[in-house]
């Protein structure tokens, strides 16, 4: 009974480590979706009416708009999913679990939400790097 408490207790700090990055991602991902407005309008000056967004850059300001926006959604899904994983983990009579949630709860785990947040956070700074550079350069 020890041993599973122990390991119990574990598995909690870790799901609280892996909530603590999803709220870093989801920081993160909300920082960056004013990125390209602070890089059009601070680093490059352009004055009020001049076209914001154009060409392969318009692109990747509404990709990275896109992905930014799917990574807060993933990190808040993973957080409500990691917390029913946990709780149906030690108590499965006790613990309600839609049948939207079934298939990530019972048969995936929540690592798969967590996979597309890092997924879509990355592929959002890649298209905030397309982006900078033909902006800057």
């Amino acid at each position: 009974m020890a041993n599973r408490n122990r390991s119990n207790e574990h598995e909690l700090n870790i799901i609280n480590a892996y909530i603590d990055t999803a709220k870093t991602f989801i920081q993160l991902s909300s920082a960056a979706l004013i990125l390209p407005l602070i890089i059009q309008t601070k680093l490059l000056g352009l004055r009020e009416g001049a076209p914001l967004f154009i060409g392969i850059e318009r692109w990747a300001v509404f990709g990275s708009w896109i992905f930014f926006l799917i990574a807060i959604a993933a990190g808040a899904t993973y957080q409500h999913y990691a917390v029913k994983f946990v709780e149906y983990n030690w108590r499965p009579d006790d613990t309600h679990v839609s049948s939207v949630q079934r298939p990530i709860i019972l048969k995936h785990g929540p690592g798969i939400v967590y996979g597309v947040m890092v997924s879509a956070f990355y592929l959002g700074a890649i298209c905030i790097v397309v982006y900078s550079s033909k902006m800057l350069l």
